[in-house]
């Protein structure tokens, strides 16, 4: 499966090592949690990086990773475990459980999740801490210049 995550170039070997999410701790993450967040589709990747954007600039420099992660190493959260809350501002704490289980469970190393900005598509959760991230192969880094009319 491949997947997509946007970053700065600056930041393109850790990735996937959920840094920042630990630091920051996001939808599906504690804080301290580590974690890394990608998208199954560009586009989804795009609109992830623009909700948490100043609409006031438009950076540049940014890089399109393209990931491809091992087979059979994506496990689906199934709708009917999808915790309560999970397309909601603020973040739910049942939500961050959720994430923080699957990291410490380790498991997996890969999690499909639904997507709060884009229903019907997903991000799929990295667990920086598992046995096969090695696994995980960078095909592509290349620029992304971002149009414009996104900021206007």
């Amino acid at each position: 499966m491949r997947v997509y995550r946007i970053c700065k170039a600056i930041y393109v070997p850790v990735a996937l090592q959920g840094q920042g999410a630990a630091m920051v701790p996001g939808r599906w993450n504690s804080a301290g949690v580590r974690m890394a967040y990608t998208a199954a589709s560009v586009s989804l990747a795009m609109l992830e990086m623009l909700v948490h954007m100043n609409r006031d600039v438009v950076p540049d420099g940014l890089r399109l990773l393209t990931f491809e992660l091992p087979p059979d190493s994506v496990k689906e959260l199934v709708k009917k475990d999808w915790p309560k809350g999970w397309d909601r501002l603020p973040y739910a704490d049942a939500v961050r459980a959720a994430g923080d289980r699957f990291i410490a469970d380790g498991n997996d190393l890969a999690l499909r999740v639904p997507s709060a900005i884009a229903k019907y598509e997903s991000n799929i959760l990295i667990n920086p801490a598992h046995e096969k991230i090695g696994k995980i192969k960078l095909i592509l880094d290349e620029a992304l210049p971002l149009d414009r009319r996104l900021f206007d």
